[in-house]
C-alpha cells in the first residue's frame, strides 16, 4: 500500500521485513503497480524483493487503467516476473466512475473504465503479450 493509505508497510522490503517478523509460512505478498507508483523507482527490483513469497499481482496503470500505455515500466517487471517463473495470481483492478460515489469517496474523478469488458479485454491481452507462458491461464 502507498504511504498515503498506510504507514504500517509500503515498499517490498518492508513488507517481506514484516513477514519475516511473523515468521509464518502462509503469509505472502501480492505487488500492486498502482501502489508501487509512489513507492519504488525499479518495478524489477520490487518484484526480486518479493521474489519466493510473490502469491500475486495487481496489474494496472499509474490512473487505475488498464496495463499499458501508463508510467508503469512493464517490460522491466514483467521481465523480472519471467526470470522468477512467476506463475500466481493477476488481477486487474479499476472503477467505473459512473457506478455510485464508490471511485469518487476515493479521490478518482475520471473513468477510467468506462466498459468493464473492453478494460478486461485489453489488460488480458496486454498481459498474455508479455507472460507468454501464461495464455491458458488467462480468459475474459
Amino acid at each position: 500500500m502507498s504511504r498515503f493509505r498506510t504507514d504500517v508497510a509500503n515498499t517490498p522490503v518492508q513488507v517481506m521485513d514484516l513477514i519475516a517478523r511473523a515468521d509464518h509460512a502462509n503469509l505472502a505478498v501480492l505487488l500492486d503497480t498502482y501502489h508501487l507508483v509512489t513507492e519504488v523507482r525499479d518495478y524489477a527490483a520490487a518484484a526480486r524483493a518479493a521474489e519466493g513469497r510473490l502469491w500475486g499481482l495487481h496489474a494496472c496503470e499509474n490512473d487505475r487503467g488498464a496495463p499499458g500505455g501508463g508510467l508503469v515500466p512493464w517490460d522491466a517487471l514483467f521481465d523480472e516476473l519471467a526470470r522468477q517463473r512467476f506463475d500466481g495470481y493477476i488481477g486487474f483492478e479499476t472503477y467505473n466512475t459512473s457506478l455510485g460515489d464508490f471511485a469518487r469517496r476515493r479521490g478518482l474523478f475520471q473513468d477510467v473504465c468506462p466498459d468493464g469488458r473492453a478494460f478486461l479485454r485489453d489488460a488480458v491481452a496486454f498481459v498474455r503479450r508479455r507472460l507468454p507462458a501464461r495464455p491458458d491461464r488467462l480468459t475474459v
